[in-house]
């Protein structure tokens, strides 16, 4: 291999791979992760989506942040510790304090940490936390069972009621666990519930990194946003549609003033798009 010819592309995520370029003298080769040509496809597609969806952010430390994530993952830039931002969801400056009217909606609960930093944030706050892994929502239960303003529901938030497949990723810890269309290559079929149908009582925050389901999610949840007008976050980076279609959905059903925040220094992950 010669450096003026060869590209290395990682897959997004792995962060081993990367940590093995020094260690295999591998750094006078370009490096990018297969994300960066899955962007370059879509925008080549789809630019017109990108600038409408910046367009419809409020502020512009927004603006230079979703165009700064799209930007770093294109030329392959993996870390970056300018577009950081703290305390993902709440406790920042769009979502200070939580709103104990209502009950937080949580999915993608994992292993609990970001419901222990709203019970730290607002100790009055219910929780209804969805988490579909059999592994994870049981530990939940265990670890909050002193805690009653919180209820762990083994349930996958979708669009509506209905049967799934669910890939649970345990391998991996669960980091990547997601529906898939693909029952051969699944754990286990998995209940889907929506919003509107499941949840009760009034509902003040909605905040989803469920893998790639959050437009899906949105849809079930129709009904208690029109209600309620709960804040929204939502993940944008598990599929390129997410980036560019759901501030347009946000906007054009709802009304709401969008902001988004980058909470990671990789580039590829934790990208959340807020609405107030």
């Amino acid at each position: 291999m010669l450096p003026k010819d060869t590209v290395i592309i990682i897959t997004a995520g792995l962060l081993e791979l990367q940590a093995r370029v020094v260690a295999s003298e591998l750094y006078y080769f370009p490096l990018f992760h297969c994300r960066t040509f899955e962007v370059y496809d879509y925008l080549q597609k789809n630019m017109d989506q990108c600038d409408r969806a910046i367009g419809l952010l409020a502020d512009p430390v927004s603006k230079k942040t979703y165009r700064g994530c799209i930007e770093n993952i294109l030329c392959g830039r993996l870390w970056d510790q300018s577009l950081f931002s703290a305390s993902p969801y709440f406790g920042n400056d769009i979502n200070e304090r939580l709103d104990a009217s209502g009950q937080l909606v949580f999915a993608g609960a994992f292993n609990g940490k970001h419901l222990d930093r709203a019970l730290e944030n607002n100790p009055a706050i219910r929780i209804a936390a969805f988490e579909p892994s059999k592994t994870w929502s049981a530990y939940l239960r265990e670890k909050f069972k002193t805690a009653p303003q919180v209820t762990i529901h083994n349930k996958i938030l979708w669009s509506e009621n209905t049967l799934l497949s669910f890939d649970d990723d345990m391998s991996n810890s669960g980091l990547d666990a997601h529906v898939t269309a693909d029952a051969a290559n699944s754990t286990y079929q998995h209940e889907g519930v929506a919003i509107d149908d499941y949840v009760e009582g009034k509902v003040s925050m909605i905040a989803l990194d469920v893998e790639g389901s959050e437009q899906r999610v949105v849809q079930g949840a129709h009904r208690t946003i029109e209600r309620d007008r709960p804040k929204l976050c939502l993940c944008l980076y598990h599929n390129l549609d997410d980036y560019f279609r759901i501030p347009v959905i946000i906007s054009e059903r709802y009304g709401y003033r969008l902001h988004v925040k980058h909470h990671s220094t990789i580039s590829a992950i934790e990208t959340v798009l807020y609405a107030v």
